[in-house]
């Protein structure tokens, strides 16, 4: 199933769904969104840093929606409580889809984006950066059908592909308000293990539960990981 950002419907309900990333719902969406419940915790105050200072920078890639991007990096930052900002949409040089199949191999679309990222925008070489991109990802060795996510500690990034958590369409793939739920779960989490350096759970519920099989795992997670301050 090949996946472009011309071909993802994002006129109408989505609009909800985008303004939703900022403010995530305690427990999971439900099958049937409504409105998202707003957190009953305060938002924890931001570390004490220098206002130079960028603790992670969200990069989508010239086939990521560039609203998307801003209203999901604001989110992030009001519920994790460290700086994020968003650049420009980044194009990570020429990549081939791995033999037989539309989907695109996730470690060298990291080292690619890396690469492109070190002279764009000036972000500083230490710094940690999620990438996001509308491609069907999947590993070199392909040990599962696709990936959601992978993540390369070397290159202190990560990769979360939206091509995994979008819902079947009559047509083509659809954005829904529950895809947008996925992402900012799925980018919430690579960001904690990643950046905080928070650990996987065998909770189900938990955000940081591990292995996640299946969107029915994304969609079980919970929105806080056990270790992260006034989580549940």
């Amino acid at each position: 199933m090949s996946i472009r950002r011309r071909q993802i419907l994002l006129a109408g309900p989505v609009l909800l769904s985008l303004q939703a990333c900022s403010t995530p719902p305690v427990q999971p969406a439900p099958a049937q969104p409504t409105e998202p419940v707003r957190p009953a915790q305060p938002v924890q105050p931001a570390p004490a840093a220098s206002s130079d200072e960028v603790a992670v920078y969200l990069v989508p890639l010239g086939d990521f929606p560039q609203r998307l991007a801003v209203n999901l990096a604001k989110g992030l930052q009001q519920a994790l409580g460290v700086r994020i900002e968003t650049t420009a949409p980044l194009e990570p040089g020429r990549l081939t889809p791995l033999p037989g199949t539309n989907q695109y191999e996730s470690e060298a679309l990291l080292v690619a984006g890396r690469v492109a990222s070190a002279s764009f925008a000036g972000i500083p070489e230490a710094s940690y950066c999620l990438f996001l991109t509308v491609r069907p990802i999947n590993s070199a060795a392909a040990a599962s059908r696709y990936q959601v996510s992978a993540h390369n500690r070397g290159l202190n990034s990560s990769v979360v592909s939206l091509a995994g958590l979008l819902e079947p369409g009559q047509d083509r793939p659809v954005f829904t308000e529950r895809t947008a739920w996925r992402l900012f779960k799925m980018s919430k989490r690579a960001i904690g293990e990643m950046h905080l350096g928070w650990s996987r759970s065998t909770e189900p519920t938990d955000l940081m539960y591990a292995p996640i099989l299946s969107l029915e795992d994304v969609d079980r997670l919970g929105y806080e990981h056990a270790a992260q301050p006034g989580a549940h």
